[in-house]
């Protein structure tokens, strides 16, 4: 079963994978606020143009121009603002936005400079790669994170950020980015390089 809603929505948010251990008993995320009650995949909140459905036991989405799959741990949420095309809530207080189809612009290094801008006292690292006929390009950066934009969250200890940008997409990049408490993300690592490996352009 499927569900949709009419959010216009871009970007932010999903995924690597990386080095990156992880401290157990860290607070969960400051990041996941304001938490819709996170449907399942029979009841998926999604954008404008963005669908999920439960496929073998897994969410199969589609946003942006792209599909992938996720774990159904994951729990799907109402995009939070216009800019956001998908978000999902993941175990452990971390957050998954996932933007694009040509609504945000700048190279692939310009948003990964702009995410690595975000994490600062940490490592960062970044890597390349191909599947579904798609450029892959990731970031995975650990230390403390901040937008430092008006009205965000307070700065977040521990944190980590996997953030990829996805070319070759005929409607434009698609932006995927993953931040939450390390410990969080490690625990979702080989799930996150999972995701990565689906992603496809859409149908």
């Amino acid at each position: 079963m499927i569900r949709t809603r009419g959010y216009v929505g871009v970007v932010g948010a999903v995924a690597a994978l990386c080095l990156g251990a992880c401290g157990e008993g860290e607070s969960k995320s400051k990041l996941v606020d304001a938490v819709s009650g996170g449907a399942g995949a029979s009841e998926a909140v999604t954008g404008d143009a963005a669908t999920i459905i439960e496929v073998n036991g897994e969410q199969s989405a589609t946003a942006g121009g792209v599909s992938f799959t996720v774990p159904m741990s994951w729990k799907s949420q109402a995009p939070s603002s216009s800019s956001r095309l998908m978000q999902f809530e993941l175990p452990g207080g971390a957050e998954m936005v996932v933007s694009g189809g040509g609504s945000i612009g700048g190279s692939a290094t310009a948003n990964l400079d702009r995410w690595d801008g975000q994490i600062e006292g940490g490592r960062s690292d970044r890597t390349t790669t191909q599947t579904g006929g798609l450029t892959v390009h990731v970031i995975d950066a650990e230390g403390v994170y901040s937008t430092r934009m008006p009205g965000a969250p307070p700065p977040l200890p521990g944190a980590r950020l996997i953030g990829a940008v996805v070319e070759g997409v005929p409607s434009g990049p698609v932006f995927i980015k993953i931040v939450g408490p390390r410990g969080a993300l490690a625990r979702e690592q080989e799930a996150i390089a999972a995701m990565l490996s689906t992603l496809k352009p859409a149908p």
